[in-house]
């Protein structure tokens, strides 16, 4: 059945991803496109049954297997993937992962890695040498964030809440990147967002970068937080994160 072929798909990628051989990559492409044709089953599936205003039957599992594929992305490189991931980044189910995976693709400058400076030094010297760097180079617009900003400028005239959530997180790809004059698209994308408490990510990366940082943008996400906290009827002591990161 198509729910087997799915889970299967999803093992063989695995294995590729083990393999790591350059030469794997078509194979891999037709397996995503596997993936990426029943999580198109799963939305036609849920926009049915949000429109009938019933409660789902039990027939599809839908479970995405989204993530494994992004991680079996990570041995591949060169022109036929970055073109890969360009042609998917309108896919609704994993053109956000796309843009995540093409940041290696849009800039010369090395990605932090996740941890790659704990315990080592605090994150105010990491913003200092990010401000000292930024202030001395303003690269082009790389080709792949150029795909990236179309996308961004279509989505925020679209209108749709769901497209400008879509355009923040594109954003928060595209700025890792190398983004030349396009930061007012970044700018609109974060003042565009429907809960601004959404744009966390987004106003986190830019800090990192040593990038400006306005407090309107950082007061808007910590109110809308804090309307949500006050609407609970009880909180444990942990609850206080999600207010205390905006603070910080």
């Amino acid at each position: 059945d198509s729910e087997g072929q799915r889970a299967n798909a999803s093992h063989l990628v695995s294995a590729v991803k083990r393999v790591g051989n350059q030469r794997l990559f078509p194979p891999f492409v037709k397996l995503i496109n596997i993936e990426l044709a029943e999580e198109a089953k799963d939305r036609e599936y849920r926009e049915q049954w949000h429109a009938d205003g019933r409660k789902p039957e039990p027939i599809r599992h839908m479970v995405g297997y989204g993530p494994i594929y992004r991680q079996a992305l990570a041995p591949f490189s060169g022109d036929q993937v970055r073109d890969f991931l360009i042609s998917v980044l309108d896919n609704p189910g994993f053109g956000i992962d796309a843009a995540f995976e093409l940041r290696r693709f849009g800039t010369a400058r090395e990605l932090d890695k996740p941890g790659q400076f704990a315990g080592t030094r605090s994150k105010y010297d990491r913003l200092r040498e990010a401000r000292s760097i930024r202030a001395k180079t303003q690269p082009p617009t790389s080709v792949v964030a150029g795909e990236l900003f179309k996308r961004i400028e279509s989505l925020l005239k679209s209108g749709t809440d769901a497209d400008r959530t879509r355009a923040a997180a594109f954003a928060t790809a595209a700025v890792q990147m190398d983004y030349g004059n396009h930061f007012p698209l970044v700018v609109a994308a974060i003042e565009a967002q429907p809960r601004p408490k959404s744009s966390y990510g987004l106003l986190e990366v830019i800090s990192s970068l040593g990038l400006p940082l306005e407090a309107p943008w950082v007061r808007r996400g910590f109110d809308d937080e804090l309307a949500e906290y006050n609407k609970a009827k009880w909180h444990n002591q942990n609850d206080f994160w999600v207010l205390r990161r905006w603070i910080e």
